[in-house]
């Protein structure tokens, strides 16, 4: 914010700068000015002005960020906003997304939060333990950095052969694990749309 004087006299010209950290680095910056008469308390007018373009941009960011938060399937035309509370401590699916039933089954990629406090290496370690418990056949395991890894496999549930595609991320005491599974039949047909759903899961 920088004050100059009007040539007519009178009056003072003050030039304001929208506050950048609601852009980002980067980002452009609006430039507005105003005019107030000379001899008023400009210490003041200076952050009450500075507060009232704080608050009105606060209230369009806001809005803008509760537009954004939706759920959108342009496929089938339709968005809706997520439903979800803190899990704090506690397991939970809060996603499931299914493409049309095969062959008695729907294709589908979940979202799982798991407590669990040990590392992705113990993570991985009782995986695969259950795998072998439950007979099921391990075609990859990849681990991803310290805190994530990539997982394929297939077998019998339920008598249905069934092929999974998964990813464990870990953050905190917390592992996301998101998975994709079909009929091991129809893989070939929907694999690739279950690899790209799975794959493009992030944490924010």
């Amino acid at each position: 914010m920088r004050g100059g004087l009007d040539a007519s006299g009178g009056f003072q010209k003050i030039d304001f700068l929208s506050p950048g950290i609601l852009w980002g680095r980067g980002a452009n910056r609006e430039r507005f000015s105003i005019w107030i008469r000379k001899g008023v308390d400009m210490s003041i007018l200076r952050w009450l002005v500075v507060l009232g373009v704080w608050f009105g941009f606060g209230v369009a960011v806001d809005g803008q960020q509760e537009e954004e938060a939706r759920l959108v399937f342009p496929v089938n035309g339709f968005s809706i906003a997520p439903l979800e509370a803190p899990t704090p401590g506690a397991s939970c699916a809060p996603l499931a997304m299914s493409l049309p039933s095969m062959g008695g089954l729907a294709a589908n990629v979940n979202v799982r939060i798991q407590s669990y406090p040990g590392s992705m290496a113990e993570y991985i370690s009782l995986t695969k333990s259950q795998f072998q418990q439950h007979g099921l056949t391990v075609i990859k395991i990849e681990m991803q950095g310290e805190f994530a890894a990539r997982l394929e496999y297939t077998g019998t549930m339920r008598s249905m052969s069934l092929h999974w595609y998964a990813r464990a991320i870990k953050r905190g005491n917390q592992v996301y694990l998101v998975t994709g599974t079909a009929l091991d039949a129809q893989w070939s047909a929907v694999e690739t749309l279950l690899r790209r759903c799975v794959d493009s899961f992030r944490l924010d």
